[in-house]
C-alpha cells in the first residue's frame, strides 16, 4: 500500500497523525528559547609584562619570545598575537571555542612560572586577564559642554542620567 491508498482507506489515521505532528510542533515552538544577545565570544587571554627601561627589540628577544614559546604548548590555543613595545610585552592568546578559560589561565600561569628564571630580573610579574566581548558595554554615551566641570557633572548626574535610566528601563545603566 502506498500513502495515497492509506489516506483514502483510513482518513482517521491521517487526521490523528497530522494532529500529533501539529501538537509536537506547537510544543516544540513554545519550548524554543532565544536570546537577544547570544554568547558569541571567543575566549581570549591577555598576558602583559612590564620591562622598565627596555627597547622593543630587547623586550621581544628576552621576554616576548620566551613567554610565547612557553605558551605554544598550551592546550586549546588557536593562535597567539605578540606585541613588543617599549617597556612592555603584550601577548594575546586566542583560544578555541569551548575551551575552559579558567583552566587555561591556570595552565598558562604555571607555564610562565616555569620559565620565570629565564626571564630578566628587572621585569615586573606578568599579569594575565581574560577578555570577553560580553564584558563590554552595549552603548556608551558621552557629552561635552561649556559649563564648568563640577556644574556639568552635577547637571548630568541629576537631570540627564535619570532620564536615560527611565528610557532604558534596565538596571544595566551605570550611574556616574
Amino acid at each position: 500500500m502506498n500513502i495515497t491508498e492509506i489516506s483514502i482507506k483510513r482518513p482517521s489515521l491521517i487526521i490523528v497523525l497530522f494532529s500529533v505532528l501539529t501538537l509536537l510542533g506547537v510544543i516544540g515552538y513554545k519550548n524554543l528559547s532565544y536570546e537577544l544577545m547570544p554568547d558569541f565570544n571567543q575566549p581570549v587571554v591577555v598576558i602583559k609584562t612590564v620591562y622598565p627601561g627596555a627597547e622593543p627589540n630587547e623586550v621581544e628577544t628576552s621576554v616576548s619570545r620566551k613567554i610565547e614559546d612557553a605558551l605554544s604548548n598550551l592546550e586549546g590555543v588557536d593562535y597567539l598575537v605578540t606585541k613588543s613595545l617599549p617597556n612592555a610585552s603584550i601577548i594575546i592568546a586566542n583560544l578555541k571555542y569551548g575551551t575552559d578559560l579558567d583552566k587555561t589561565m591556570q595552565d598558562a600561569q604555571r607555564y610562565i612560572d616555569n620559565i620565570r628564571k629565564d626571564l630578566p630580573q628587572d621585569i615586573l610579574s606578568p599579569v594575565m586577564s581574560k577578555v570577553s566581548p560580553n564584558d563590554l558595554p552595549i552603548m556608551s554615551i558621552s557629552a561635552t559642554s561649556n559649563l564648568p566641570a563640577t556644574e556639568f557633572y552635577q547637571k548630568m548626574k541629576d537631570e540627564y542620567l535619570p532620564m536615560f535610566k527611565l528610557l532604558c528601563q534596565c538596571p544595566a545603566v551605570q550611574s556616574m
